[in-house]
This record gives C-alpha cells, structure tokens and sequence, in this order.
C-alpha cells in the first residue's frame, strides 16, 4: 500500500516538473521573439536617423541634444518627432541625440573638444513583457557629417 502512494507521488512529482518546464520553454520562447522584434525595431529606427541625418546636415546636427526623438513614417517618408506616438504592438522606439568630444589625439573621449560633425546616437526600445516584466534594448553608434568631408 505505501508502495503505491510514493509511486503516485513519483509520477504526479514527474508530471508537475515537466509542467512547470513546459511553462517556462513558452516563456522563454515568448521573449526571445519580443528580443528579436525589439532588436529590428531598434536597428529600424539608427536606420532613420541616418535618413534624417542624410537628408540635411543642418537640420540633424540642430535637433536638440539629449532628448527623446521618436521615429514616424508621415508623408511618404520617415522622420523624428518629440511627439510619442505610443506603443507600436508592446513596443515604443525613441532615439536620443548626444554631443561628441574629442580628445587631444582627436579620439571620442568623455570630454575635450566638441566635434560639431559627429553626434552619438542611441536607439531604444522598450516594451512591457508577460508578467509585467519592463525589457529594453538598444544600440549605441556614431554618425557623422560625412558629406561635408572633402
């Protein structure tokens, strides 16, 4: 009779691990997708910055540093506004615009020399996961004016 009991407890113990692995497979597989759509999101939105950027120096290099710019296709083409537009899907994508520096040696250093021809841009994209989990990512790159270079 106690034979039967832990064996019942055995497999009923089997069955809620393989459960529970179950559950935690789909999670994790839920999240790897939302990473990889948050990744594209993210390399979209570098993407028109550099169209924005290619477009006219000028107006790139005067849009206003250290701010939340959000990516927008209006007018048959893509720009930056400071109007969030909300999430698309779970996700929302900014872009933030730094100074550069540059050191003696002419490097990107945290502090020197304003370079007026390069600036730092970060893309970012945020979204709220299962169970309430708040995930980011992003990329950090520098663009320069490179059409002014002769």
């Amino acid at each position: 009779m106690i034979e039967m009991f832990v064996v019942i407890a055995l497999i009923l113990g089997t069955f809620v691990a393989m459960l529970q692995l179950a559950v935690f497979e789909r999670r994790s597989q839920v999240l790897a997708s939302q990473r990889i759509k948050a990744t594209i999101l993210t390399e979209q939105a570098l993407e028109v910055t550099r169209s924005v950027r290619d477009k006219s120096w000028d107006a790139f290099f005067a849009l206003s540093l250290n701010t939340a710019y959000y990516p927008v296709f209006s007018a048959n083409e893509w720009d930056l506004t400071l109007t969030n537009p909300g999430p698309t899907d779970i996700y929302t994508v900014s872009v933030q615009i730094s100074e550069v520096f540059r050191d003696g040696n002419d490097n990107i250093s945290s502090s020197g020399t304003s370079d007026d021809q390069t600036r730092e841009i970060t893309a970012t994209v945020t979204w709220t996961g299962q169970g309430g989990d708040v995930n980011d990512i992003f990329i950090t790159t520098y663009l320069t004016n490179w059409q002014g270079y002769q």
